[in-house]
């Protein structure tokens, strides 16, 4: 949503969208980090985090590939051009989100490391039908 560079559309309706969009995102991570037990949720949400920059980032690499085509541009309307045109905004918050996602595994690492310092380790295995536990 970042990207999206249209005055027309208006700022409650690309909120409007963005919200819609986060729902189901923070219902599914939510649901599983509920299923591990919330044990290691830094990793987890950081890994998510990554991997959702990972991809939006292979997205813009892919749009602007297309775009560069001038085949492709005659081919779409011109506002469509325009429309995604917010490449600083996007790459910001692409930024942003990475950053957090990094920084939430950093400081996973850094609490595992305290745990096994301290002695309080339960260390989380996976039995022969999948499902998670301590020992």
């Amino acid at each position: 949503m970042g990207f999206i560079n249209d005055p027309e559309m208006g700022g409650i309706f690309v909120l409007m969208i963005a919200s819609l969009m986060l729902i189901p995102a923070f219902l599914t991570l939510t649901i599983g980090l509920a299923l591990r037990g919330y044990q290691r949720w830094r990793r987890d949400t950081g890994i998510v985090l990554l991997s959702a920059a990972a991809l939006t980032a292979l997205f813009v690499l892919f749009w602007i590939t297309m775009i560069s085509s001038k085949e492709m541009r005659d081919l779409m309307p011109p506002e469509t051009v325009k429309r995604l045109s917010g490449y600083t905004t996007g790459g910001s918050m692409l930024a942003g989100i990475a950053g957090t996602g990094w920084l939430l595994i950093l400081s996973s690492k850094k609490q595992v490391d305290q745990d096994a310092r301290s002695g309080e380790t339960q260390p989380v295995t996976a039995s022969v039908h999948g499902t998670l536990g301590a020992e």
